[in-house]
């Protein structure tokens, strides 16, 4: 398979999810790969893909994906609180690019586990300097989520970033308890 492993990390948590509990589901900071990957598993869900407002980038490649599940809501997740309920948050390559739009790793991790899911899936490179995956599991011992599996990958061919090289990807898939 050729594959990057984040995109490999996210089918395999994925499949260890029922289809049938999986009717509402949430990309936020939603993106081509983990949007195109999640209506390809759950082929009868509704998404709702949160874009921060005005970025472009991913705006233009979901916008010409024209699926019918697909809800593109241009929303700052650590500005906004998300009043709806869903089955599955997926947080794919989100949590590096949150200085980007000008909030800190650790507002969007709280803002991320706010949403109310019962699953939620994060992924990202175990190189980025601005993410730490030690935090994400210290949070969840700290509180009411579970994290259910932890996956750790290598790239085939390393990623190349502004700041950093991204060789490894690690991937959650973590269950709120509540």
């Amino acid at each position: 398979m050729n594959d990057r492993s984040h995109i490999t990390i996210l089918r395999g948590l994925l499949s260890g999810l029922s289809i049938a509990d999986n009717s509402r589901i949430l990309d936020a900071g939603s993106g081509k790969t983990s949007l195109s990957t999640i209506i390809s598993h759950f082929p009868k869900a509704s998404v709702d893909a949160i874009v921060y407002p005005g970025d472009e980038r991913k705006l233009k490649t979901i916008r010409n994906m024209q699926s019918d599940r697909v809800n593109v809501v241009e929303q700052d997740i650590c500005n906004t609180p998300i009043p709806d309920h869903y089955d599955l948050v997926v947080a794919h390559l989100l949590l590096g690019e949150a200085r980007k739009f000008g909030n800190s790793f650790q507002d969007l991790l709280q803002k991320l586990f706010s949403i109310q899911s019962r699953y939620y899936i994060v992924i990202d490179y175990l190189e980025d300097p601005k993410v730490d995956a030690d935090a994400i599991r210290t949070y969840c011992e700290a509180t009411n989520f579970k994290v259910q599996e932890y996956i750790c990958a290598e790239n085939t061919e390393p990623q190349v970033w502004d700041d950093f090289v991204g060789v490894h990807n690690f991937g959650f898939l973590i269950e709120s308890i509540v």
